[in-house]
């Protein structure tokens, strides 16, 4: 009879080797393991980088290759320059000059130093290093988007805290969740999507932080966990308030050991961005805040909420500062010098004449442009046919749009076709003519730049650097394909238009707009005005 002996004495031996490093607290990771690790970093640099090179034969495992998720990958290997490879051993290769170049253009030869030199002097500057990056506390800040508005949120916190504590920010399904338990400082900035569930970026994190609650409560069955949903946050987060409320009250009455928990070292605070026009508003921002305190975070401050629909822009500029500096405050940090002012004054960096100006240059390609802008690709289709569905004398009106499209367009049925349309040409008209164009052709085109100024050791460096995502277009063209006018303008901008107003009642009207978030939103939803 086939016993297939071989192949279970190479089992058995892998079992061997995994168990033996387990008993001893070793990490070490199974085939299946890595297969799946590696397949989601395969899909990560595909969505950011469109490739990623990999020799098959290195990849899939010698044993259980055929049922790894790795197998069935087509890999194509090809180098990246810059990289790191194989060195030819340099006593092999290298050409030793031994002076001969010095002796024929009577140049003195240069000083030579050994391989033991550079290594102390390497050794020296990275004890320097450490040493100065030791005496910051390291500050992680999380975020989870759909819109890209909690990352930019992110980055503006991380900027802030970067001045006094070593800051990183990342977002959460690129978050190793090994080391949320040796985190200093955690900050976690998180929208809701949908009927109260996380962006698809923060799924992972999710699930990862209910897992670890379940595995301290002990209410794990067999090591998994169930998969969460809309409901799990909703039944989660009311659950979790009355314990929160629960937790304040006995807190001064027990030991320090009865509230100990996995994060018990980690201090955090959480910004949660949602929508009040939706239900379960900020479900999961509250989630991940209830939580961490229940797995022994420290809270810094209580959960804080952005109403997209009023004033999250404000409540963010008001917590970030305030955040900054409890942490500052927590850590021993307050005696930093103007650290405080600085975090006051990141998030309210002036827009003047003096640090915006528009370059000539040349245009870029329309195509490539819109691209670059949405972050999609873009292709330009004619509309063939647009007929009424219903019939040509019917009342309803349900139209089916047939599109000639470029070569190349891949796409399967129940796709979503996104339509980049133009803004009414009067309107564009009509900004142009209120502006001073003395000095600006509108039809020539120009790129954007902002001054910005960057803390160094030597002082204040300030540079010109482009806008971030404005293409080199024309004003006109900026007008009609990539700026939104149709939409109330912003507190921001309204504060901007306050400084260049010289009526001194339009001026205080348009400063109460900037500043009040109760009056902007009653003249936001007045009309719904936009700037003309």
């Amino acid at each position: 009879p086939v016993t297939l002996w071989k192949d279970k004495a190479l089992i058995e031996a892998n079992l061997a080797v995994l168990h033996s490093f387990q008993m001893k607290n070793v990490t070490i990771v199974d085939h299946h393991t890595a297969a799946e690790s590696f397949m989601k970093h395969y899909e990560n640099e595909q969505r950011l980088r469109r490739g990623c090179p990999a020799d098959w034969a290195w990849i899939v495992p010698p044993i259980s290759g055929s049922i790894t998720p790795v197998f069935h990958q087509e890999m194509a290997h090809y180098n990246i320059y810059p990289t790191y490879s194989y060195q030819d051993p340099a006593w092999k290769v290298h050409i030793w000059k031994k002076g001969k170049d010095g002796a024929k253009t009577g140049k003195k030869p240069r000083r030579k130093f050994h391989f033991k030199q550079i290594a102390r002097a390497v050794k020296f500057t990275s004890k320097l290093f450490g040493s100065a990056l030791s005496r910051r506390i390291k500050a992680t800040i999380l975020y989870a988007t759909e819109t890209g508005k909690s990352e930019q949120f992110a980055k503006k916190l991380s900027e802030m805290f970067s001045h006094a504590f070593h800051s990183q920010y990342f977002c959460m399904e690129d978050y190793d969740m090994s080391s949320i338990e040796h985190e200093a400082l955690l900050l976690v900035v998180a929208s809701t999507f949908g009927n109260g569930d996380p962006p698809e970026n923060g799924q992972s994190f999710a699930q990862s932080l209910y897992t670890l609650k379940m595995e301290h409560t002990g209410g794990m069955a067999n090591g998994h966990s169930s998969p969460l949903n809309s409901a799990s946050f909703i039944k989660a987060n009311s659950q979790s308030d009355h314990l929160l409320e629960r937790t304040g009250s006995l807190r001064e009455s027990v030991t320090d050991t009865e509230l100990f928990g996995p994060l018990s070292n980690v201090r955090f605070a959480v910004f949660a961005l949602g929508s009040s026009a939706y239900p379960n508003f900020c479900a999961f921002g509250a989630y991940v805040d209830n939580l961490l305190g229940e797995l022994g975070g420290e809270r810094l401050m209580k959960l804080t909420t952005g109403d997209e629909m009023c004033g999250q822009q404000q409540t963010f500029v008001k917590w970030a500062p305030e955040v900054f500096r409890v942490a500052c405050e927590t850590f021993c940090l307050d005696d930093c010098n103007n650290v405080f002012d600085l975090a006051n004054t990141l998030n309210n960096a002036p827009i003047t004449a003096s640090t915006v100006r528009l370059v000539d240059c040349p245009a870029m390609d329309l195509k490539e442009a819109l691209s670059k802008y949405h972050n999609r690709k873009i292709y330009r289709c004619n509309v063939a046919c647009n007929r009424n569905l219903h019939g040509s004398n019917s009342s309803i009106a349900t139209l089916g749009v047939e599109l000639d499209t470029e070569a190349g367009v891949k796409y399967e049925p129940g796709d979503h076709v996104g339509v980049l349309a133009c803004n009414r040409s009067e309107l564009v008209e009509g900004i142009i003519a209120h502006l001073d164009l003395s000095e600006l052709d509108p039809d020539k085109p120009v790129e954007l730049q902002h001054l910005k100024e960057t803390q160094t050791s030597s002082g204040v460096v300030r540079t010109w650097e482009p806008h971030e995502r404005l293409p080199r277009e024309s004003l006109r063209v900026l007008l009609t394909r990539f700026l939104d006018i149709t939409t109330p303008p912003t507190p921001q901008f309204l504060q901007f238009l306050a400084s260049c107003t010289i009526d001194p009642e339009d001026k205080d009207h348009l400063i109460l707009l900037a500043t009040e978030s109760t009056a902007y939103e009653d003249w936001r939803h007045w009309r719904f005005p936009h700037l003309l």
